[in-house]
This record gives C-alpha cells, sequence and structure tokens, in this order.
C-alpha cells in the first residue's frame, strides 16, 4: 500500500489532507487514495476467515483478533470464573445457534483432517453419552448416564448448529496411559480390596449360610465341614468362609480417581 496525496497537493499544503498548522486544508481526495485501502481491508477479513459485511463495522477488529488471538482453534483449558473470555464456550454439551456467523474459522478447522476427527454425528454423540464403561461380575453396567463423557462435536449443517463437548465430571490424562489414547474416554474407579474371614480351627466355619450376604460381602466357596453340627444332627453341616470384594459395588482399576478443584471446561471457538 502507498500513500496517494489530494488531487491539488502542493508545497503550500504540505502534500497532506489537513495542515493543522498552516491552518489549511487538503482537497479532492483521488480514487487512489481510497481503492487500496479497501482492498487491504478486504483481504484482512477475509484471511481472518469472515465474509465481508457492510451491516458488520466490527470486522476488522475481528479479523485482527482472529489472526493474531493467542489461542488455537479448538484448545480445551479450564477456567476457575464463571466469566469467560471472548471466543471461548464452555463444554457443558450445549448447543450454538447460527454458529456459521458467530465462529465461521471453528467450522474450517472442523472441516480439516485434523478438526474432523474431534466430530461425530448426533446418534455417536449421545451413544458416547450414555456409554458402559465398567461391568460388573453380575452383569451389570456403570456408564455416564449422559453426564459427561463426550470429548467430540457435532455440526449439524442443515440446522447451521454446533453441539460443544460435555466434560463434566472429567479429568485429563496423558496419551498411552492405561492404554488409553487421544480422544479415549475413562470412567473413575478405585483400586480393588478382596478379603476372606473364617475361624481356621477344626469347626472352621464363620455362618452355616451365606445365601443372603450382599453387597461387598459374598461366600468364598470354600466348604468346611462342621463336626459339632454333624454330631448333633446326624450329618454333616456345610459352612462358607465370609469374601469381601469391592468390585462387587464399585469400579476398580489401577489407580483411585484423583483428589481435584473445579472449574469451567470451554474450548476455544476463535
Amino acid at each position: 500500500m502507498k500513500y496517494a496525496p489530494p488531487l491539488n497537493a502542493t508545497a503550500e499544503t504540505g502534500d497532506g489532507y489537513w495542515n493543522a498548522s498552516a491552518g489549511k486544508k487538503g482537497a479532492v481526495v483521488p480514487a487512489e487514495a481510497i481503492e487500496p485501502a479497501m482492498r487491504e481491508l478486504v483481504y484482512l477479513i477475509e484471511q481472518a476467515g469472515l465474509t465481508p459485511d457492510d451491516k458488520d463495522l466490527t470486522q476488522v477488529y475481528k479479523a485482527f483478533r482472529a489472526l493474531f488471538q493467542p489461542y488455537k482453534i479448538g484448545k480445551i483449558d479450564f477456567f476457575d470464573d464463571r466469566e469467560l473470555p471472548d471466543g471461548w464456550a464452555p463444554c457443558y454439551g450445549d448447543w450454538i445457534e447460527d454458529v456459521s456467523q458467530k465462529y465461521p474459522r471453528f467450522l474450517v478447522y472442523l472441516q480439516s483432517p485434523v478438526g474432523a476427527f474431534r466430530r461425530v454425528t448426533e446418534e455417536e454423540y449421545e451413544a458416547l453419552h450414555v456409554a458402559a464403561k465398567y461391568t460388573y461380575p453380575d452383569g451389570s453396567v456403570e456408564s455416564f448416564n449422559g453426564l459427561g463423557g463426550v470429548n467430540k462435536f457435532v455440526w449439524d449443517e442443515a440446522a447451521n448448529r454446533l453441539r460443544l463437548p460435555d466434560l463434566r465430571g472429567l479429568f485429563r490424562g496423558a496419551d498411552g496411559y492405561d492404554s488409553l489414547g487421544v480422544g479415549d474416554v475413562d470412567i473413575d474407579r478405585s483400586r480393588r480390596m478382596t478379603g476372606e474371614a473364617s475361624r481356621g480351627d477344626s469347626i472352621g466355619y464363620i455362618i452355616a449360610s451365606l445365601d443372603g450376604a450382599s453387597g461387598v460381602f459374598t461366600k468364598t466357596g470354600k466348604l468346611y465341614a462342621n463336626t459339632a453340627a454333624s454330631t448333633t444332627s446326624g450329618g454333616t453341616n456345610a459352612s462358607y468362609a465370609i469374601g469381601f470384594d469391592s468390585e462387587l459395588v464399585i469400579p476398580t482399576g489401577g489407580r483411585f480417581a484423583p483428589a481435584a478443584f473445579y472449574g469451567i471446561p470451554a474450548v476455544y471457538l476463535g
């Protein structure tokens, strides 16, 4: 871009449009003083992924913010207060309407090979939301039950809206830990605790029948012959040791859930 002086520029006017110190004003504005400036501003707006709009007089600001922002599009972070910086949105699974007007650069990112990895359909999103993450010995499962567990986006192009990840209750872990990779999720769990109790003598039993055992308690399957009962009843009374297994009631694994402080999980949309 090059400076274009007024059409009537002379040494007297100082070759400028306004010479306040001399009390003189400039003259006619040539076309080359307007055209290049507009072209450069339009180019700046387009490079930021925006569509030039004569009704929006904030586009140059938006373009600078987009092109020189300190965050990468799609970055996820946690915030300690409830007022998020411009361009950030909380990851609670909400929908953003009119997304192409609000965050066009994020949609460009979401269509890239990198961004496409983070995009799923609404059906896939809901499946992740209720995915079974742990199966107990009795066949029952532990799942997210619609609360957290989704770190993907849904882009509904027809409705021009975007669904954000739902990161409630989730903590970040390094890729490769516990055989989990980028994009995988894990449920909270504790280390497994087991044990057994019996008298350990010639009688060797605790309770004659443990059919009513529940929760973390179970019969271990070890039979003990109750000789005292045999004498009085004329037969052998089978008894079991008491077993303890925390895996019967809570998810278990190689580590405990970490202590944590809470904030707002948010993603930078541009």
